[in-house]
């Protein structure tokens, strides 16, 4: 028998109807295949099809040179100790702050498969923005409480709905942390120095940078 209709006929043979115990056997077939299937995640621990599975550590960053001024992108990803390196998201007249945002969009959109993600970031404002202040402001238009419009508001509506659609709806486990910049942390550095060399090879489209 397998595992549905054992669950039907359990339920049954507690007094429940047989057309509840179906929707209730159905519900517990859905957990237990989302279970195997983080559980499988979490065993390989591999990326498929450049989307993240199994439990990561991302690290993201931004840099700009004038703020406002050239900006760019870099993004760290470590996965069954494995390092994967990435740069992008050139603008010739961009801020610290989008350079951030952008970094930080990357770096959900690797992680919506993921079994569990921890993401270490340099911007209070980003961190902020994100996962807090976004909820208020979508609540009220995205305005602030002043009623003026929330800067770089196109970004912080996509990195918040990929930040809600880890967290919320897959249920996936996901910590966004401080981490001071430029204050020796290496995973910090690489980014920096990622984001840096997006600017200087003026590259648009994040791209995985080998070696």
């Amino acid at each position: 028998m397998d595992l549905k209709n054992f669950a039907k006929a359990l339920l049954m043979a507690q007094g429940m109807r047989e057309d509840i115990a179906e929707k209730k056997s159905n519900k517990v077939l859905e957990i237990y295949e989302t279970l195997e299937y983080k559980k499988s995640n979490l065993e390989a621990g591999q990326e498929e099809d450049g989307v993240l599975s199994g439990v990561v550590t991302i690290y993201c960053d931004g840099a700009c040179r004038g703020n406002p001024g050239e900006a760019g992108s870099g993004v760290l990803v470590i996965s069954d100790d494995v390092e994967a390196h990435y740069c992008g998201a050139y603008e010739e007249k961009g801020t610290n702050n989008t350079a951030e945002l952008k970094a930080m969009i990357f770096a959900l959109e690797k992680a919506q498969e993921a079994a569990a993600v921890k993401i270490y970031v340099d911007s209070q404002y980003v961190i902020n923005a994100v996962t807090g202040w976004a909820y208020g402001w979508k609540k009220n238009d995205w305005k602030k409480k002043d009623g003026k419009p929330v800067k770089n508001v196109d970004l912080v509506k996509k990195a918040h709905e990929l930040f809600v659609n880890l967290k919320s709806k897959r249920g996936i486990p996901v910590e966004v942390i401080y981490v001071k910049g430029h204050s020796g942390d290496k995973g910090n550095d690489l980014t920096d120095a990622l984001a840096n060399r997006a600017i200087d090879e003026k590259i648009v489209d994040f791209q995985k940078i080998e070696g």
